[in-house]
C-alpha cells in the first residue's frame, strides 16, 4: 500500500505543476501560505486515482492517493515559494524536489509541474495542468 502510495504521488508529481497568484519575482507574502493551506482533491481523475494534498502553516506538505484518507501513510515533505508564482515541494524521502507553478482561488486549484530536481541537477518538466478543489475537513 505504502509503495503504490508513493508510486501514486511520484507520478503525479512529476505531471502536475502550481501558480499560486500574481506577484513579483522573490515576493514572499504571507498570502502565499495563507491561500495554499489545507486540503485539496483533485477532480478530474477516477475517485480510486484521487490525490490529496495537504498543506500546513509550518510549510509541511503531505500527499496521498485513493480512498487511504488523512491517517493514512503518504509522502511528506516541506514546500516554500521561490517567487509569487512558483513553489518548491522537498519530498522527506530525498528522492526529488519538484517545482510547481499554480493558479489558486478561494476553493480551486490548477496545478502543474515545470521542474524536477532529482539531486544532480534540475530538470524541465512540463506535465498536464491538473484541477484541485478545497476538500471539506
Amino acid at each position: 500500500m505504502v509503495i503504490r502510495t508513493a508510486s501514486a504521488i511520484c507520478c503525479f508529481s512529476l505531471v502536475s505543476l502550481a501558480v499560486v497568484g500574481c506577484h513579483g519575482p522573490n515576493d514572499q507574502s504571507p498570502d502565499q501560505k495563507a491561500r495554499i493551506v489545507g486540503r485539496w482533491e483533485t477532480t478530474e481523475m477516477d475517485p480510486a486515482k484521487r490525490t490529496t494534498w495537504e498543506f500546513t502553516t509550518d510549510g509541511e506538505v503531505k500527499a496521498y492517493s485513493g480512498s487511504e484518507g488523512s491517517g493514512s501513510e503518504g509522502i511528506v515533505g516541506k514546500f516554500k515559494f521561490l517567487n509569487g508564482d512558483t513553489m518548491e515541494i522537498a519530498w522527506d524521502d530525498g528522492l526529488e524536489k519538484v517545482t510547481f507553478t499554480m493558479n489558486i482561488t478561494k476553493d480551486e486549484l490548477e496545478c502543474r509541474a515545470v521542474a524536477i530536481d532529482f539531486g544532480d541537477r534540475k530538470r524541465p518538466a512540463k506535465g498536464p495542468i491538473t484541477k484541485m478543489k478545497r476538500a471539506t475537513p
